[in-house]
């Protein structure tokens, strides 16, 4: 009896997990999607390169101008190993949508990653701008989890008197996991 219970809490967990493995990033990108932007470096201090996915929609552009709402982008965490690859975490909500950044366009800026933390990086507005990098690292847990979060607005005509920066950290929002995280929200 305790062995059913065992295997049935384990395969509750597999379905309810994002670990995905994959030979090829084909296998991970879903039907209609299509890669925006990727980038390698280690996440999880091992020997094999680690890669932060940003996937958009095939054909975002023309969608965009014909939909009532946003058309969401998707992030993706995968860590590298002999296989290929395995997906650790997906978010609809880190990346901004290519309209979202008012007359400059597309607000997406890029992806970094460094000392096994990434951040995202979006510029947008019109005479106001803005702009806000947010950096995930892994908790004590090893739960991919916000750290900072940076933003700065300013008016483009008068950058000198109207620049405001804010850093915030876990202390003012708590802890917000990647996938919790909505840049809208946030």
């Amino acid at each position: 009896m305790q062995l059913k219970i065992n295997v049935c809490l384990l395969f509750i967990f597999m379905l309810t997990t994002n670990f995905t493995q994959a030979k090829s990033l084909n296998e991970i990108i879903p039907v209609g999607f299509e890669i925006r932007d990727s980038v390698s470096g280690n996440l999880n201090d091992d020997k094999y390169q680690d890669m932060i996915l940003v996937l958009k929609r095939i054909g975002e552009d023309s969608l965009s101008l014909t939909s009532d709402f946003a058309i969401k982008r998707e992030a993706l965490i995968l860590y590298g190993d002999e296989q290929g690859y395995t997906v650790i975490a997906r978010n609809m909500n880190v990346v901004s949508c290519c309209t979202c950044g008012g007359v400059l366009g597309d607000p997406y800026v890029g992806v970094t990653i460094e000392n096994q933390t990434f951040s995202v990086s979006h510029y947008g507005g019109g005479v106001w701008r803005w702009g806000r990098v947010s950096t995930f690292g892994k908790n004590t847990t090893g739960t991919w989890v916000l750290i900072t979060d940076e933003n700065e607005t300013f008016n483009a005509l008068n950058q000198i008197e109207t620049t405001e920066n804010t850093v915030t950290t876990p202390k003012e929002f708590g802890i917000i996991t990647f996938q919790q995280y909505d840049f809208d929200k946030e």
